[in-house]
C-alpha cells in the first residue's frame, strides 16, 4: 500500500520556444504523458493576452485540444506584439495533493491518504528573449480556487 501527505510541486521548462510550432517540455506535467507540447497565443477583446498551452498527455505522439495543460491571461493590457509574437523560455509549474500525484502515477494501486485541502495551482512564466516577463493569471478550471471570499456588507 502507498501512502501520501502534503503537496507534490511538479514543474517543467522549455527553452527557445516560438508561438504556433511544436516543441518538448523537459518532462511531461503528468507522470505517464510526452514531452511534445505547442502554445497558442491571443489577444481578447478587452486587449488582454490568452494563452492555451497543450501537452502530450497520453504519450501517443499527437497534441489534441483535450490535452490542455494550462489556460491564462495578462492581467494588464497588452501595448505591443512582444507577447503574441513570443520567442523565448517557459515555465509551468503545478502544485496538488500527493495523493493525486499518486493516484495519476499508479493508477491501480491501493492509496492510503490524508485528505487535508491543498488545492491544484498552476504557476505559468514567460520569459521573452528580450528580457521581459510575463506572468500569467490562471482562467477556467486551472484557476486556483478562492479560499476566503470577502463578505460585501
Amino acid at each position: 500500500m502507498i501512502s501520501g501527505t502534503g503537496s507534490k510541486k511538479r514543474t517543467i521548462k522549455a527553452s527557445d520556444i516560438a508561438i504556433n510550432s511544436p516543441f518538448s517540455f523537459n518532462k511531461s506535467i503528468n507522470p505517464r504523458g510526452g514531452s511534445l507540447s505547442s502554445i497558442f497565443i491571443s489577444r481578447t477583446k478587452n486587449d488582454l493576452g490568452m494563452v492555451k498551452l497543450y501537452q502530450d498527455l497520453n504519450d501517443d505522439g499527437l497534441i489534441t485540444r483535450k490535452e490542455m495543460i494550462y489556460k491564462g491571461k495578462t492581467g494588464s493590457q497588452i501595448n505591443d506584439d512582444k507577447l503574441l509574437n513570443f520567442f523565448g523560455d517557459i515555465k509551468l509549474s503545478k502544485t496538488m495533493h500527493k495523493c493525486d500525484w499518486l493516484l495519476l502515477k499508479n493508477s491501480n494501486a491501493n492509496i492510503a491518504c490524508t485528505r487535508e485541502f491543498i488545492p491544484t495551482v498552476y504557476d505559468l512564466t514567460l520569459v521573452a528573449e528580450s528580457g521581459d516577463n510575463y506572468s500569467l493569471e490562471a482562467v477556467g478550471r486551472f484557476a486556483s480556487p478562492e479560499l476566503f471570499k470577502p463578505i460585501i456588507a
